[in-house]
């Protein structure tokens, strides 16, 4: 293998091993942002079923109907 071929090789080795890298952190990062997403997710369906009326309790009527 020639001395230019090898060295193409090499750069173009160096490039991936870079984009893997940033791609790597960009999924780390995503992965951290879901995770508080779904914690955030999580208090707010709790505050929806604190303030909500039970879904078991049939809507009446108020009484000047």
């Amino acid at each position: 293998m020639s001395e230019k071929r090898l060295t193409e090789l090499e750069s173009k080795l160096a490039y991936q091993e870079d984009t893997v890298n940033a791609l790597n952190d960009v999924i780390y990062q995503q992965q951290h942002r879901i995770d508080r997403l779904e914690v955030l997710l999580a208090q707010y369906r709790q505050h929806l079923d604190n303030i909500l009326p039970d879904p078991g309790v049939v809507d009446e009527k108020p009484p000047h109907y």
